[in-house]
């Protein structure tokens, strides 16, 4: 299940069920039904590469939500397609509109520079650096490289807090976050 999707279910289904929810690169192109929001998805590649424009969406599912949140991506991933030859974002809604909604009283959020290459300005030059962002930790050395392990450690650092109860301190702003807050942590 991807970022979206556990989002999804700890409003819809799960809210009294879980502790914990890290969304990773969340996209919410479809939930209740098919390719639901699929014409939200394509206005949004519409907007310039990686500003956020137009990843503004109110979802009720998401005020539901009771557990502790970490909302996590890159803005290599704003306004920039995961698949080649797509004219859509999946990534969407963007984190700052998503974690605006969240009424937990815990909640973080999480969004980096890395990756990030402005000369890039078409969809098709932007979607392999968007496909990079959204992969880096498919293997052992891209947790630990990536970012020189800062977006690995965010995830670290609020499960040790959150689903452990470690009772340490949230980072100070990390290197390279562009968006970053904690509430209540």
């Amino acid at each position: 299940m991807g970022g979206g999707g556990v989002l999804y279910g700890a409003g819809a289904q799960c809210a009294d069920k879980i502790k914990t929810v890290i969304a990773l690169d969340p996209g919410c192109f479809s939930w209740d039904e098919d390719v639901q929001f699929h014409a939200n998805c394509v206005a949004y590649a519409k907007e310039p590469l990686y500003s956020g424009t137009g990843g503004d969406y109110e979802m009720e599912v998401l005020k539901n939500i009771k557990a502790a949140v970490l909302l996590h991506t890159s803005r290599a991933q704003y306004n920039a397609p995961l698949m080649p030859n797509t004219d859509y974002c999946a990534m969407w809604p963007a984190l700052p509109s998503i974690y605006n909604q969240l009424t937990s009283d815990k909640k973080e959020i999480y969004v980096d520079n890395f990756l990030v290459d402005e000369s890039k300005t078409t969809l098709a030059e932007a979607q392999p650096i968007c496909a990079a962002s959204h992969t880096w930790m498919v293997s052992p050395s891209g947790l630990l490289e990536h970012g020189g392990g800062v977006p690995i450690n965010v995830i670290l650092s609020f499960t040790r807090r959150h689903l452990l109860g470690s009772g340490e301190e949230p980072m100070e702003k990390p290197e390279g976050a562009v968006e970053w807050e904690t509430a209540a942590c």
